[in-house]
């Protein structure tokens, strides 16, 4: 009995040290990381890098988190591809093969993060003698102890992270740089109104990507009434992939502007914006605005009238399209296309045509009545002869 007593004592004991220990461990242990959503800015976004086979080349990548606390970030490579034809991309693992992610070091991989201030991490690229082309970088920025799935996804699909783009360059003997003109149009030929929203479609058959700049020249009978920019963005289009550049113009009147609703815009049920007519006379500032210009840039051709009623926009146009890349050689290659589009007012035709019938009808009227009313005239005059 006594053995079986001191042992009861010595499990009790036991257990109360086994307790205390644990408490302890769970009062000094580190609290938990914290679970909001990150708010990161980066800049600059994208990075192109151009750098010959064997050289080193370095730049830097400024992140700056503004979530209120001080957080511990970490610095992942990923790669991207063009998404579509959108130039959204498409962010993924490293993958077999992949072994350019092995020229790249940061200074910091990992580093403290206070609220509101930009840290720079610098990204350095060592470049084999064997490199060539287009290599494609994603810099990642995650909080410290988030492990995230990403193939497949875009820079809007990261939880709780952001990623800067780095293109490089690798200038590298039989580089390409080309461009093809798959397509160019608009989305519907005839408009009853402004906006005309165009679609170019470029594909670069090269074997690094290209930055394309350009305009789209409206003309109506030998006058240029506007200018539309393309890409101005500034957006990349990648080796051996499609891009389709939407642009608007919408210098006129009257023109369709989303509707907004205290500042912001409102959708219908379906989340498209809610369209309403503008029938504002535009203003040079207005059609900047509205990514359009009545200037032109083609002195052969005589400029739009500065009287704002001209802008009354109706009948055919016609849109030049002048796209521009710089070839291996420095050189700028232009790439043109024209064709032909309406805008044609039906329902104010339809008004202006009914106004016509009426007055037509009612000096018909008025005509016809005068008429018979001379000849009744005319028969009573017989009448007392």
């Amino acid at each position: 009995m006594k053995l079986n007593k001191w042992r009861l004592i010595a499990m009790a004991v036991l257990l109360v040290f086994v307790n205390l220990s644990m408490f302890a461990d769970a009062a000094t242990a580190p609290t938990t990381r914290p679970t909001a959503p990150l708010d990161l800015s980066t800049s600059p976004l994208p990075i192109a890098l151009a750098a010959k086979p064997g050289q080193t080349i370095s730049t830097n990548v400024k992140v700056k988190q503004a979530g209120g606390d001080t957080e511990q970030l970490q610095v992942h490579l990923l790669k991207f591809s063009a998404y579509g034809t959108s130039g959204q991309p498409a962010l993924s693992e490293r993958g077999p093969g992949d072994d350019y992610f092995d020229w790249v070091t940061f200074d910091k991989p990992t580093f403290t993060a206070p609220n509101n201030v930009w840290q720079s991490i610098k990204m350095t690229i060592k470049l084999p003698t064997t490199a060539a082309f287009e290599y494609n970088y994603a810099v990642e920025f995650t909080r410290v102890g988030d492990n995230l799935p990403v193939q497949g996804r875009n820079i809007e699909g990261i939880a709780g992270g952001t990623a800067v783009l780095v293109l490089l360059d690798a200038q590298a003997p039989n580089e390409q740089r080309s461009l093809q003109l798959s397509s160019f149009g608009v989305q519907n030929r005839v408009v009853e109104f402004l906006p005309s929203t165009f679609e170019v479609n470029l594909y670069n058959n090269g074997n690094t990507y290209i930055q394309p700049t350009g305009d789209i020249f409206i003309t109506q009978n030998n006058h240029q009434v506007g200018t539309v920019l393309l890409n101005d963005e500034n957006g990349n289009i990648l080796a051996k992939t499609h891009r389709i550049y939407s642009t608007v113009w919408a210098d006129g009147f009257p023109y369709y502007e989303p509707q907004r609703i205290k500042g912001k815009p409102s959708n219908d049920k379906h989340g498209n914006p809610i369209m309403t007519l503008n029938w504002n006379l535009p203003t040079n500032t207005e059609a900047a605005n509205n990514n359009g210009a009545a200037s032109t840039t083609d002195v052969t051709m005589q400029a739009e009238s500065s009287n704002p009623l001209s802008r009354f926009r109706f009948g055919e146009y016609t849109a030049r399209l002048v796209v521009v890349y710089q070839d291996g050689y420095g050189r700028d290659v232009p790439i043109t296309s024209t064709m032909n589009f309406w805008v044609i007012p039906w329902r104010i035709l339809l008004v202006f045509l009914a106004i016509l019938l009426a007055f037509g009808f009612a000096v018909y009227s008025l005509v016809n009545g005068a008429m018979r009313r001379n000849r009744r005239m005319q028969r009573i005059k017989r009448k007392k002869r």
